[in-house]
């Protein structure tokens, strides 16, 4: 799939001017193919060949007559998108496909391959269509896909990259994730496609979704990244905020300029005008008074964190509501304590990815900052398998003018006896141009040692950031690390 899309096109655009018995049935997509950004973006010849590959697939036809002048791998990267933007199409086993050439070497005809029957097909189709039928919006299909899946760490086949399989097994990995958020989405009348490129410094699948006219960029695999919880910082975002971390093969895919739809995507969450630092001037707490408190109280009501009315004094029932809405945000340490609106509490509250009362909670984020530098950090994951072990977590950079350029991280291991086991070291990450708002994603490799095999307890803290200006943030108070235990087959991370 790493080939140009571009010769994909011609050989599309060839295909209609020469149209064979094949296109002269209607397609039997199970839902519009106007639900498929990547549909929209096609010629009118280019969806009628889409058209009549799904028909072929989805009736289980022996094979695809195609125009001489298409070429094997033009046809091959054809039937690879097919593969992954139509995944209820489980049957389709893409690898064993044989193409008929002339002596030109062009193919003439495509004889499909099977992996199952289609009426098991015909079965999964209904079993999604039947879940969709009760999804109103993204938000339903994303609390779905999180709640029902985990990332798949241990399975070796090839049937972790499905969502067919995925579905069976509750768990896969990106490519299983994407294929699954955009198979929901078409069935619930939702616009979406599949993406796939490098993130992290790896292969990886994300998606597009259509949502209010325009396109937001969403990766449910790095949202997911504890079981039944949702990070919503990877959800809605725009072409630049994704291209920070997500490269897609650009030669593969139209994708349209998407913007950010945080405020608008997840429907629970009431729309609200962005407050920057710039105009919060000081933290409020109990006994302040005045706009910025009824400000506050407004914001809370909206959110459903208070009742009554806004009349500017910050007593104990609006105290209570910052305390309520910081433990559902994620909001902790000296931001997030005994209810006190700090700056970064205000900016999260006005923000529009504040999550409303009884919305699902963000995971809880360790924030450390000082008057100048303000920025968050929350876990992904860690992971040990025998000596190795990994860590990823994501950093957001909350600072209202300059960028994060550079950090370090320390960490080690303890057994279950509180012992050391995995001694301290120190990671620099370097290279980082994260810009006011936006997020970069970090893995860490822990080198091999075997006292990894003992380790029940990673402890782990950001502890310098370094800044565009060229000035380091440094983490003077370690009081606080972030313990978490690991994730192992059979033991999920919590924290500690």
């Amino acid at each position: 799939m790493k080939k140009s899309l571009a010769a994909v096109f011609v050989c599309l655009l060839f295909f209609a001017a020469q149209r064979t018995e094949v296109l002269a049935e209607p397609s039997c997509m199970p839902y519009s193919p106007l639900f498929s950004v990547y549909y929209q973006t096609l010629s009118d010849g280019k969806k009628q060949m889409f058209d009549a590959v799904y028909d072929a697939l989805y009736n289980g036809s022996s094979g695809v007559a195609v125009p001489e002048v298409c070429t094997r791998n033009e046809a091959k990267i054809m039937l690879d998108q097919m593969f992954n933007e139509c995944p209820e199409l489980c049957a389709f086993h893409p690898d064993n496909v044989v193409y008929d050439t002339g002596s030109s070497q062009r193919v003439k005809y495509i004889h499909l391959s099977y992996k199952r029957s289609i009426a098991e097909q015909q079965a999964f189709i209904l079993k999604v269509s039947r879940i969709a039928a009760d999804f109103s919006d993204f938000n339903d299909v994303l609390q779905y896909v999180c709640g029902s899946m985990t990332y798949d760490y241990t399975s070796t086949d090839t049937g972790r990259m499905f969502a067919y399989e995925g579905m069976q097994r509750g768990k896969g990995v990106c490519n299983a994730y994407a294929q699954l958020v955009v198979m929901l989405c078409h069935f619930a009348g939702i616009e979406c496609s599949y993406i796939d490129g490098r993130a992290g410094g790896a292969g990886h699948a994300w998606n597009i979704v259509g949502h209010a006219g325009q396109y937001t960029l969403v990766d449910v695999t790095w949202a997911d990244i504890n079981p039944g919880k949702c990070n919503y910082d990877w959800i809605g975002l725009s072409t630049q905020e994704m291209g920070i971390d997500h490269k897609p093969y650009g030669d593969r895919y139209v994708i349209p300029l998407c913007v950010n739809t945080q405020a608008t995507l997840l429907s629970s969450a009431p729309e609200a005008d962005i407050m920057n630092f710039d105009r919060i001037a000081f933290m409020a707490r109990s006994g302040d008074s005045g706009e910025n408190v009824r400000a506050i109280q407004t914001r809370l009501i909206q959110l459903g964190y208070l009742s009554g009315r806004a009349d500017g004094i910050f007593g104990g029932k609006t105290k209570a509501a910052v305390a309520a809405f910081q433990e559902r945000n994620g909001i902790h340490g000296v931001e997030g304590s005994s209810g006190v609106a700090s700056a970064l509490t205000q900016a999260a509250l006005f923000s529009g990815r504040a999550v409303p009362n009884g919305g699902a909670k963000r995971l809880p984020f360790w924030t450390w900052t000082s008057d100048r530098y303000p920025f968050s950090v929350y876990l992904a994951d860690i992971s040990i398998v025998g000596t190795d072990g990994t860590m990823q977590f994501t950093i957001r950079n909350d600072h209202p003018e300059l960028a994060i350029k550079a950090l370090t991280v320390r960490y080690w291991a303890d057994g279950a006896d509180g012992s050391l086991v995995y001694p301290m070291r120190e990671y620099y990450v370097w290279g980082l141009n994260l810009l006011p708002g936006q997020s970069g994603f970090v893995r860490i490799a822990m080198p091999p040692d075997a006292g990894l095999r003992k380790a029940a307890l990673v402890k782990w803290n950001v502890i310098e950031v370094q800044f565009s200006n060229g000035e380091i943030f440094i983490n003077e108070n370690l009081s606080g690390l972030t313990g978490y235990y690991i994730r192992t087959v059979n033991q999920s991370v919590t924290p500690r």
